[in-house]
């Protein structure tokens, strides 16, 4: 019976999260490229995006470059201002940080910090009960309490597409098990204005933003992908967009396998890479200076 007692108290005493900590890379980074190596590769994929461009699907998109001072020709090719880009950089802060429901797991991002995540968005899952198979909300339910529990994982992310839930739902399901079972950092997929917006307001009801303070709280994250080479799609134009009115971080994540959708050689596929996150913060800035 004391034994129990001594359990049940364990269990009902709150956790103490006074160990968890930013990881700060206490190295150099290891120097590949010389300075003048680095500084050809941005200036070539800069002049490339003036001369050649890059496709944008999205027409909201292409009014909000055009109006920045971008060349377009009817058919969604953006050419960009290098004094644009140049500007872009300047106002893209260097270090930022993102602000959980548990003050403790709030992560900086940028300059020598780590931040490590779960995998994003595979739609299969395997364990040694059910083998491989479709992902389910249990799964991802399962793997949002293992993120939470582990210090190594600083943020979540969508660690398994829950296939068994309607995908009209899937976003509001999804972040309602995120918001309810972890305290970290929380993930929103971009994938249409009105499931970004319904996933907003619930961001703001678990934090306890309003409208204005939602803004200068940056409480949650997404990622877009570019599709290489030099486009940028629909949603992924809508997200860029949605979340830098928000204020809300964006990590731009080109994809350039080399060989297919990138040249074969590392320094072509560099300046693609590089053309198209440029191309991408461009957008984010013309939006929110700042975010």
């Amino acid at each position: 019976m004391a034994r129990r007692r001594e359990r049940v108290a364990r269990e009902r005493a709150p956790i103490d999260t006074s160990h968890h900590r930013n990881l700060v890379r206490p190295f150099e980074p290891l120097r590949v490229l010389s300075d003048d190596q680095i500084a050809h590769i941005h200036e070539t994929a800069v002049r490339y995006l003036a001369d050649e461009g890059i496709r944008i699907l999205f027409d909201e998109a292409i009014e909000l470059y055009s109006g920045a001072g971008c060349s377009t020709d009817g058919n969604g090719m953006v050419r960009l201002d290098p004094e644009l880009v140049a500007d872009a950089l300047r106002t893209s802060p260097a270090e930022f940080s993102i602000h959980a429901a548990n003050a403790d797991h709030t992560v900086t991002v940028g300059g020598r910090n780590v931040i490590l995540a779960p995998v994003g968005g595979p739609p299969f899952v395997s364990d040694l009960a059910g083998g491989r198979r479709d992902g389910t909300l249990e799964d991802y339910e399962n793997f949002l309490r293992l993120t939470q529990h582990y210090d190594v994982m600083a943020v979540n992310s969508p660690t398994i597409e829950p296939s068994d839930v309607p995908i009209n739902v899937r976003h509001l399901r999804s972040n309602f098990s995120t918001l309810t079972l972890t305290d970290k950092v929380p993930w929103i997929f971009s994938r249409g204005r009105a499931r970004v917006a319904d996933s907003f307001e619930l961001m703001k009801l678990r934090m306890g933003l309003d409208d204005d303070t939602f803004v200068e709280t940056p409480c949650c994250w997404t990622n877009i992908n570019t599709n290489s080479p030099r486009q940028i799609d629909v949603p992924m134009s809508m997200g860029i967009i949605d979340f830098a009115r928000a204020a809300q971080p964006v990590f731009m994540t080109p994809f350039t396998l080399a060989g297919a959708m990138a040249p074969v050689t590392l320094a072509g596929a560099l300046v693609l890479q590089h053309m198209e996150v440029l191309a991408a913060v461009t957008l984010a800035q013309i939006v929110r200076a700042g975010t």
